[in-house]
């Protein structure tokens, strides 16, 4: 693995700073662990979806250390550090989110507002069909707007 030097002083009195190895995949990690924070403070939890359109490294980071977390409990080697097991549960992250209710709710939630957006956009749609064409039938083979045939 690819390590790069980085430089930290021992203290506000050092005359000459100590040497700190950090790995470009440790300097990635803590990347990654400031966006779940940052996901945190702007969502009030840690559940990060499965797609997260906003942030697609995070949700996939995320993925990661909950297999990684997943093969050490079944005793399988890990790169997850105990470090970084427990900075995660300090910051309120869930490792096993098959069955637990706040983020089923929370993709129930996600769901739900994917289907009112998609209900007002085509409903606003229908509008301006109507006032179009004069009527709400819109045929079942709507070339024009393929998506919205049928609806």
């Amino acid at each position: 693995m690819e390590a790069k030097l980085a430089l930290a002083a021992t203290g506000p009195t050092s005359k000459s700073p100590s040497k700190v190895f950090v790995t470009a995949a440790e300097r990635e990690w803590d990347a990654q662990f400031q966006s779940l924070l940052e996901f945190k403070k702007k969502n009030g939890h840690c559940l990060v979806p499965k797609v997260c359109p906003d942030n697609r490294r995070l949700s996939y980071w995320v993925f990661r250390q909950r297999h990684y977390y997943t093969e050490r409990e079944k005793g399988n080697t890990s790169p997850l550090r105990k470090e970084h097991e427990e900075k995660l549960i300090g910051a309120g992250f869930v490792f096993k989110v098959k069955g637990n209710k706040d983020y089923l709710k929370m993709l129930q939630s996600k769901g739900n507002e994917r289907f009112e957006l998609t209900w007002e956009k085509y409903f606003t749609e229908l509008k301006e069909y109507k006032q179009k064409k004069g009527n709400c039938l819109v045929p079942k083979v709507y070339p024009e707007h393929p998506a919205f045939q049928g609806w």
